[in-house]
């Protein structure tokens, strides 16, 4: 029962410290090969990556900031491969995959590290990226105010809120639910894992 598996880790402000000690601990116990290695702190490459793409962040409450995708398999799967290096080269095209799924626009510039983790008995390839998009929808605000004063959405004649499409690839936005709407909406992750 061979299987590869897919999988994505998010993170918020308060989980930088926790990637930066996961690499650092995997780079003292394991084989750790990188991809494309992650210059200076998880914080410092994502506040770089914000600045070089122009992105915006709304923060609101507790925003993810960072997400992850896990390629990995079963044991099963890896014993299918002839050696080390037909695995290199399997974590390769995932890479590749990577780029063109959740690259800004087919490149490497949101992707801040992408690692090759080898552990006795497990292998998976770690792509941390800022989930960013150039298209994305923005409630369309009436005149009318709420009681504390704050514009309320405008609503059309059916009674149904009003949206308009944004795209912007100068001004991308920082958003994870913007990012995976614009990759399938409800079936992103399973179009992913397929």
């Amino acid at each position: 029962n061979r299987h590869a598996t897919i999988s994505v880790l998010k993170h918020k402000a308060e989980d930088f410290q926790a990637v930066d000690n996961y690499l650092a601990d995997c780079e003292e116990r394991f084989s750790v090969e990188y991809l494309k290695q992650m210059s200076g702190t998880a914080e410092q490459a994502w506040q770089s990556a914000m600045r070089s793409l122009n992105a915006e962040l709304f923060p609101r409450g507790k925003n993810t900031l960072l997400e992850c995708l896990q390629f990995g398999g079963n044991k099963e799967f890896w014993s299918g491969f002839a050696d080390s290096e037909a695995i290199r080269h399997y974590f390769s095209e995932c890479y590749r995959y990577a780029i063109n799924k959740i690259g800004f626009l087919h490149t490497h510039e949101n992707i801040l590290c992408a690692a090759i983790i080898s552990e006795r008995v497990r292998r998976n390839l770690f792509v941390w990226y800022l989930p960013i998009t150039e298209t994305w929808t923005s409630k369309v605000m009436s005149e009318n105010k709420s009681e504390r004063g704050h514009r309320l959405q405008q609503y059309d004649e059916y009674g149904e809120p009003v949206y308009c499409s944004r795209c912007e690839i100068d001004e991308p936005r920082l958003s994870s639910s913007e990012f995976w709407k614009a990759r399938g909406g409800q079936t992103s992750y399973s179009d992913l894992q397929e």
